[in-house]
């Protein structure tokens, strides 16, 4: 099975749709993809990622639907890795590593949610 393939999306395409069931993980080569949430108010970004930086991995690691959305903001070209492939990589790690990854990825969620509650402050 192949590891990964290369894969381009043209600018302001979806890449993950928040809450959508995970298949894959995304490393930009080149681009750049705003990551976002829905919420109350609109939509707030919570990061703007570029080249080497990867995305997709936390539904994968907590085993939870997409807790944001993914949308290219310039012409970007993607390595795809698949579910079967990450996972089995994950199950490569130490059990330790494995569960670091768990609570990171938890963190992050709270944080997302965190940064939020804070744009709906007055």
């Amino acid at each position: 099975m192949k590891e990964a393939f290369l894969k381009s999306f043209p600018k302001d395409t979806s890449i993950i749709i928040e809450g959508s069931v995970s298949q894959e993980v995304y490393l930009i080569k080149s681009g750049r993809v705003d990551i976002v949430k829905n919420s109350p108010s609109g939509t707030v970004k919570l990061a703007s990622l570029g080249p080497k930086e990867l995305f997709g991995e936390m539904a994968l690691i907590e085993e939870r639907p997409r807790s944001a959305s993914a949308i290219a903001v310039l012409d970007t070209e993607c390595y795809v890795i698949n579910a079967q492939i990450f996972e089995q990589k994950l199950n490569e790690l130490d059990p330790f590593l494995r569960a670091i990854f768990r609570v990171m990825g938890n963190t992050i969620r709270r944080l997302s949610k965190e940064k939020i509650i804070a744009e709906l402050a007055p």
